[in-house]
This record gives C-alpha cells, sequence and structure tokens, in this order.
C-alpha cells in the first residue's frame, strides 16, 4: 500500500466504513503538512509503496498513523536495539531527530555531494574539451584547428577522470540507483561512451597519421557533437522520469526518446560550444581569438533562448517543479537564481563586446553552475526523479563507509594534481608550440 492509503486507514480507524473516495484532495493536503513535519521529504512521496521506505522512515510514519487519531490506549512497542544508547530511553519525537542524526541518514548525502562535485567538474572541465570538437567543422583551417587542440591537449584525458568518478561513486554509493538509471538510459549512455572512446582515439591518431588525416579530424569532430548531444538525452530522460515499479524499472528501451530528452541534447551541444568558445579567447590571441568571439556570440544567445525554453518546459510538464519553484515562500526564497543567470549572461555578454580575455569564459562557467544549482533544486532529495530518494538508492553503509574512506583519500591528489596541470600550462597558446 502505498503513503496516502495507509495514512487514510489511519485516520478513520473506528469510523463506520461506507462508500465514498479512498482518499480526497483535502486530505492529501493535510496529509503533505503532516509529513513535512518530519523532514524526511515524504509529502512528496504520497503515492510511494512504503515497502520502498527505509526503515527510519517507515518507523517515523507509523508514528504519524498512531497520532493521526486520539487513541484511548496507545502501546508503543519500540525496536531500539540500533540506535545509540542514549536515544534508547528517549520520547518518539526524540527518536525521529535522532534517527536522522545517524549515519545512515548522513553517509547518502556526503555521497551525493561527491557525485555532485565530480559531475559539476566533469561538465565544466570536460566541457570545453568537447565544446572545442564542436567548433571544428567552424574553423577548416589545419593551423587553427592545430592550435584549437594543442590548448587542451595536456588536460583533456584527465578532465575525463571526474566521469569515471561520478559512475563508480553512482555504482557504488547508490547501486539500487545505478542499475534503474543503466536500464532506462541504457542507448543513450553507451552512444554517450562509445563517441568519448572514438574521440580520445581521433585525438591521438590525428597527429601521428598527418598529412593524411582528415579522417580523424571527422572522428573528433563527430564524437564530440554526439557524446554532448547523448549526455542532453540522458539529462532530459532523467529529468522526465524512469518508470519505476516496486523499485525495479518497469518502462521500455526507447522511453527516453522524448521531444523533451532531445532538446536538451540541443541544448548541451550549444553550452559546451559556449564553453568552448570561451575557452579558446582566454587561451589563444590574434585571428583565432577573434574567430571565438564570433563563435561564442551566436552560442550565448542560443544557450539563452534554450535555456528559457527548458526553464518553462519543465515546470509545465512536471508538476514537482512547479510546486518546488512557484509556491510561497519558494517563489521569493528562489528568485535570486534566475537574476544570477541574468547576471552571468550579460556578464559574459559585455565581456565579450569589450573583448575582455577571461570574463567571458568565466561568465560561461558561472551560467553552468547556476544551471546545475536549478537541477538540484528543483529534484532534491530524488537521486532517480520522483521515484526514488538519496535514501532509498542507498547500499548499505558498511559499504559506503569502505569506499568513502578510499574516496576522501584520493580526492584531494586528483583535485590537487588537476589544479598543478592547469597552472603549468597556464598562459596563451600560439601557433608554433604544442605538447605533442
Amino acid at each position: 500500500m502505498t503513503i496516502e492509503e495507509n495514512l487514510a486507514l489511519a485516520k478513520r480507524r473506528g469510523e463506520r466504513r461506507t462508500l465514498r473516495w479512498g482518499v480526497t484532495a483535502a486530505e492529501k493536503e493535510e496529509y503533505r503538512e503532516k509529513l513535512k513535519a518530519l523532514g524526511l521529504g515524504l509529502e512528496d512521496r504520497l503515492t510511494t509503496k512504503v515497502g520502498l521506505l527505509s526503515g527510519g522512515q517507515r518507523q517515523a510514519l507509523t508514528l504519524l498513523m498512531a497520532s493521526l487519531r486520539r487513541p484511548k490506549l496507545l502501546l508503543h512497542c519500540r525496536r531500539t536495539h540500533y540506535l545509540p544508547p542514549k536515544a534508547r530511553h528517549a520520547t518518539p519525537s526524540e527518536q525521529r531527530s535522532r534517527v536522522m542524526e545517524d549515519i545512515s541518514y548522513w553517509l547518502p548525502l556526503v555521497w551525493a555531494a561527491i557525485l555532485a562535485i565530480a559531475v559539476t567538474l566533469y561538465v565544466i572541465l570536460d566541457g570545453f574539451d568537447l565544446g572545442l570538437g564542436i567548433l571544428f567543422p567552424f574553423a577548416p583551417e589545419e593551423e587553427r584547428r592545430d592550435v584549437m587542440m594543442n590548448t587542451v591537449a595536456p588536460f583533456w584525458d584527465g578532465n575525463e577522470t571526474w566521469l569515471v568518478l561520478g559512475g563508480g561513486g553512482l555504482f557504488v554509493a547508490f547501486p539500487k540507483a545505478y542499475g534503474i538509471i543503466m536500464s532506462g538510459l541504457y542507448l543513450p549512455i553507451i552512444v554517450m561512451l562509445l563517441a568519448l572512446v572514438f574521440r580520445g582515439v581521433a585525438f591521438e591518431f590525428r597527429w601521428v597519421s598527418k598529412p593524411k588525416h582528415e579522417f580523424w579530424d571527422h572522428a573528433f569532430t563527430w564524437g564530440s557533437i554526439v557524446a554532448s548531444f547523448a549526455q542532453g538525452v540522458v539529462l532530459g530522460g532523467l529529468l522526465e522520469g524512469i518508470t519505476v515499479t516496486d523499485g525495479q524499472f518497469s518502462g521500455g528501451a526507447l522511453d527516453w526518446l522524448t521531444p523533451f530528452a532531445l532538446f536538451c541534447g540541443f541544448a548541451l551541444v550549444a553550452g559546451y560550444a559556449l564553453l568552448g568558445a570561451t575557452w579558446l579567447i582566454y587561451k589563444t590571441e590574434g585571428p583565432l581569438q577573434e574567430f571565438a568571439r564570433e563563435k561564442a556570440r551566436t552560442a550565448l544567445i542560443m544557450v539563452l533562448v534554450a535555456g528559457a525554453i527548458i526553464s518553462l518546459w519543465t515546470p509545465l510538464a512536471m508538476d514537482r517543479v512547479a510546486e518546488r519553484w512557484f509556491t510561497m515562500p519558494n517563489f521569493l526564497l528562489l528568485s535570486p537564481i534566475p537574476v544570477l543567470t541574468a547576471l552571468a549572461a550579460w556578464k559574459c555578454w559585455t565581456g565579450l563586446e569589450e573583448k575582455k580575455q577571461f570574463q567571458p569564459f568565466v561568465g560561461a562557467i558561472a551560467l553552468f553552475l547556476l544551471g546545475l544549482i536549478g537541477l538540484v533544486i528543483s529534484n532534491v532529495p530524488y537521486l532517480v526523479p520522483a521515484s526514488l530518494t538519496v535514501w532509498d538508492a542507498a547500499a548499505a553503509p558498511s559499504s559506503q563507509m569502505f569506499m568513502l574512506v578510499g574516496t576522501l583519500l584520493m580526492l584531494p591528489v586528483i583535485l590537487g594534481y588537476t589544479v598543478f596541470v592547469y597552472w603549468t600550462f597556464r598562459g596563451k597558446v600560439r601557433h608554433d608550440e604544442g605538447y605533442h
């Protein structure tokens, strides 16, 4: 049975049974308010099967059900052996708060933060890398293409480390979500990975096959475009939701093939082109820099139009997004996000017009960061919108803790190496310079 069905039965305990609606709209609103007080995110999951909830969530729900009607006698058999010693003799309300302090509550949040960092760094660092491939067809001169590739030659393979961390972290910390996402979005994900492999091979083979490198130029271009488009499709398919029944994927192989997902694919191609163009402005000079400035203007306009369409499309198509952004007081609390987005776009545009070197790139990064923040706000606490939260999908705490130790040891090393490489190869790249 679902959460709302259990609450309805509890509320009508002792009443005379008649033919009427199982759960009315007014009751649903009442249940949302009561569940919101628990602070467990259950208010947005009224139709979720209770069997999919964690132990702490079920205990909190049971206490709420028992208190919906004032009982003559309440017998509360507390299973508290898993609680800390000080919490075993606490009141039910104190137990709820202390369960939240338990490691099983916080570990999924830590892992969610690690995945968010990995995805953010991948999108930004590999984004401008992919963007160069997207811009390749518009720069047919071999000299320009050589300089474009040399601007990312020291970094491109290291940038994809964050994709490995994101995928590996999802598998280790949230195996249920990993299984559902991979099942529902298998085709675009495998296309993305194959395109990245093909693109990486083209990057290396282009240099050793000169002067007969035209095939590898096309491979680099299409590998970049297809990988970028597939990433956008994966994002769009995930936002629209994956069909889940009893914690298992139950949809079709082509459920992701929707107008919204395809539009997200085109939007991300434009976004990566913007990152690539502004990166070239920062790293090059002369005619190539002017070429990049011209393409950045076009890409920025495309990104802003696509962003506006997606920002309107998502709340119209997804009730949870509309409720998150357009209800009070959320509307006022979240209003700085679109304001900052407009400011970032304006800074990026003025940087292009005033021929600034670094400002357009910073503005493009800010647009991506604000977009990612908006996505998180729209979907938190779901990992698979709107089916599984981070707690529903989490692995056993022992598994999470084991992998967390190694991740926290290696993460500073990876970050330090990334900073070192970017610092070492700072400055402009010219035609007579290269790393091959």
